[in-house]
């Protein structure tokens, strides 16, 4: 196993692989970009880590093929990690095509606000990864940290053995649902009108609701 580097996965990342690329690139830590094949052909056990950008979890799925899917159960159960954020980390999910890694399934469609971006409210619980992140010793649970969001993942953890690091708090004002800012939605008509003209929830309150 090769402990100085991290398998990229590449496939169905667009956008979000690019970002996470530049990212990594630009912090200096050390990866190889892989492709769902090399992952059906058996690369993984080169590995530490798997890294799984953002993109449609769906899309990767269909790419990885019920192969590649068992090829990661099989490395994280040998011990390999697995780390992935929004579409990467919703491939790790119990949800329909997903790979199984974690008791945790997606929040319905129905309830989620499929459309907000900007800066929110983070609820942090109390964690060492968040001192290595820049926070003094003095983390206090529950303190709020302000993050950006950009169409957040939205999921259910009812698996007590789940750590769950974080849920939203309040969105800021001058962030969006669709295209509405929310402070001055606030400001002026509320968002239930609004969700009866759009026909999609739109109220960032929602994501208080969970992951």
């Amino acid at each position: 196993m090769n402990h100085n580097r991290v398998a990229f996965l590449w496939d169905e990342s667009y956008l979000w692989g690019l970002m996470a690329f530049k990212a990594l690139t630009g912090l200096g830590l050390p990866f190889d970009l892989i492709t769902a094949e090399d992952i059906r052909s058996g690369s993984l056990p080169e590995y530490q880590m798997l890294f799984v950008p953002g993109g449609w979890a769906s899309n990767k799925s269909r790419a990885l093929e019920e192969a590649g899917l068992k090829a990661i159960r099989d490395f994280v159960a040998e011990g390999g990690s697995y780390l992935g954020f929004c579409g990467g980390a919703g491939l790790a999910t119990k949800a329909k095509g997903g790979i199984g890694l974690i008791n945790v399934i997606r929040r319905p469609t129905k309830e989620r606000v499929p459309s907000f971006s900007g800066p929110i409210e983070l609820n942090v619980r109390d964690h060492p990864i968040w001192k290595m992140t820049g926070k003094t010793d003095n983390t206090v649970p529950n303190e709020k940290e302000i993050f950006c969001a950009w169409w957040p993942s939205q999921f259910v953890v009812e698996d007590q053995k789940v750590n769950v690091l974080a849920t939203y708090g309040n969105a800021l004002p001058d962030a969006f649902s669709s295209d509405l800012n929310v402070g001055d939605v606030h400001d002026q008509s509320g968002w239930r009108e609004l969700e009866d003209a759009y026909k999609i929830n739109l109220d960032p309150g929602r994501l208080l609701r969970g992951c």
